[in-house]
């Protein structure tokens, strides 16, 4: 319990610690160069900065103070949902620490940029700009999706190794 403990604040810390010196180097870049795009691998990925003041996909735009709000309350519930667990495994401690990580460093943006920093550009498929933190939630919430359809599969399933109960006693005869 203890180690699974640790492991989801690892997660937490280096996913938003990792999310944050990405946008800062990346972004660095960007203002000292006067670049509008950097190609990672040629066609498929690359590196373009944007603001981000809705949500996902760029939902609601301009909307940041409500978003800001619903981050800050989101922290102290995924905490919540972590400690409440009856039984925290490796894929939950993980999962739910990648989901935090990504909660924090889009928070920190929220706050004091005004706004989310994407750059991460997939024009193979044209995915919307997303970040480290925007990859650290979905990874970490597909994760702990399956942790827990996995752990009800598993509790639903008949024991192999169970026993039938024995039958029941006869009914007494009748006139006896």
């Amino acid at each position: 319990m203890r180690r699974h403990r640790l492991l989801f604040a690892a997660c937490a810390l280096v996913g938003a610690a990792l999310d944050l010196v990405t946008k800062e180097a990346v972004f660095r870049h960007f203002r000292s160069s006067g670049a509008e795009a950097v190609e990672i691998i040629q066609d498929c990925v690359r590196f373009t900065p944007a603001s981000n003041t809705g949500v996902i996909w760029g939902l609601f735009p301009g909307k940041n103070p409500i978003f800001t709000g619903l981050s800050c309350l989101a922290v102290p519930v995924i905490l919540a949902i972590y400690f409440s667990l009856r039984k925290t495994t490796l894929a939950s401690s993980i999962g739910l620490g990648c989901v935090l990580a990504g909660t924090l460093g889009n928070l920190y943006d929220r706050i004091f940029h005004e706004s989310v920093r994407d750059f991460i550009d997939v024009c193979a498929i044209h995915w919307p700009v997303f970040n480290v933190a925007d990859a650290c939630i979905c990874v970490g919430a597909g994760l702990f999706a399956l942790e827990i359809l996995l752990q009800r599969e598993e509790e639903t399933a008949p024991d192999p190794n169970r026993t039938a109960p024995p039958p029941p006693p006869p009914p007494p005869a009748a006139g006896a």
